[in-house]
């Protein structure tokens, strides 16, 4: 995984400085802005692809590798499962700790200088991550299959969930005043790692899209505010964890 994390921040530093001035593009003024670069959609994805790799096995792998954990458990269920936890979230902060220290070497080589923001942005990334674990482990506990948990949990976050996101917005359903729709999609919580750099930013945009000719506006919710996905991603760990929990338990 760690490998995993290097090569995607060394795509994002093709992106957002080789390219980038290969085509003239103006470089961010502050570090703040250009590490913003650095935690985007690539970022996320790794922060899934990781999740979902250490999460994926901690209830499965005892029906896919017939441990027998389940029948005939050394320990309590209680307990293996808190340390399973535990352990893959700790594995999943390595590999994110080095992706955040890699970016701000390469911040503090370019602007002699790095934003304490950052350590904001690394707080809600390792939040939104065990957010992450707690959904793998509640889908790897309704699952018996260790490879189909990871590939289910990386398609609904990834594919269904940005569906969710686009209907929403081109829907109409959601305006300035209403962004209660947008707490039902769980990615929507990860916009705060990147936002976190540049707060207070703006929540609420209007675009316009289509064709020339035929553009048509639509309007989206860019991220939660500190409080909203704090308390989101609270809720959303205690029931993901609860439920978990209680499968566990009956499986």
């Amino acid at each position: 995984m760690l490998f995993v994390y290097l090569g995607i921040f060394l795509l994002s530093f093709l992106l957002n400085d080789f390219l980038l001035e290969l085509m003239g593009e103006i470089i961010p003024v502050d570090s703040a802005s250009f590490m913003g670069n650095y935690l985007g959609e690539f970022f996320g994805l790794a922060l899934l692809i990781s999740t979902a790799a250490f999460g994926g096995s901690i209830i499965a792998e005892d029906f896919y590798r017939q441990t027998g954990n389940l029948l005939f458990p050394k320990i309590s269920k209680s307990h293996l499962l808190i340390g399973r936890l535990i352990a893959r979230f700790l594995l999943n902060a390595l590999c994110v700790v080095f992706y955040y220290s890699l970016v701000y070497i390469i911040a503090f080589a370019k602007y002699g200088e790095v934003s304490i923001k950052i350590f904001n942005s690394i707080l809600w990334a390792l939040i939104y991550s065990f957010v992450l674990l707690a959904f793998v482990t509640f889908m790897s506990s309704l699952m018996k299959n260790t490879s189909f948990t990871i590939i289910t949990s990386i398609l609904i976050l990834l594919i269904v969930m940005g569906m969710v996101r686009a209907i929403l917005s081109y829907s109409g359903a959601i305006t300035e005043n209403n962004e209660i729709p947008m707490f039902f999609v769980l990615s929507y919580f990860g916009n705060i790692i990147t936002a976190s750099l540049n707060m207070p930013t703006e929540r609420f945009v209007t675009r316009l899209d289509g064709p020339p000719g035929d553009k048509f506006e639509f309007s989206s919710w860019v991220t939660p505010s500190e409080f909203g996905a704090f308390l989101g991603m609270v809720i959303y760990i205690t029931i993901f964890l609860v439920f978990t929990y209680i499968l566990y338990q009956r499986r």
